[in-house]
């Protein structure tokens, strides 16, 4: 099984700040471990179209733009995010990282 995984910008810019403000990272630790992570950030541009549909199907209004990204990408979702696994749209599949790691 071959994966390209991939991710919207306001990923990257939680993530930088957990690693920042939460886990005490420097600015060469964050860059270090955000160049570690095999992901293509997406800009919001590519899922645009699609925001306003994940606003309405997920509770928590920062899951939509995974939500989006998926929709708009035509790509399943790997997230353990219980927001996202129980949103209303048959489009794309929101599949637990448990699942992922049984399939590799």
């Amino acid at each position: 099984m071959r994966l390209t995984l991939c991710a919207p910008m306001s990923v990257r810019t939680e993530l930088e700040r957990v690693l920042r403000e939460v886990l005490g990272c420097s600015d060469t630790e964050m860059e270090f471990t955000r160049r570690a992570l095999p992901i293509e950030w997406i800009e919001p541009e590519i899922y645009r179209d699609s925001i306003e549909e994940a606003r309405r199907l997920v509770r928590d209004p920062e899951g939509a733009p995974v939500l989006a990204c998926g929709l708009s990408l035509g790509c399943d979702i790997v997230c353990g995010d219980k927001d996202l696994q129980e949103a209303r749209q048959r489009r794309v599949r929101v599949r637990k990282p448990s699942e992922l790691v049984r399939r590799t």
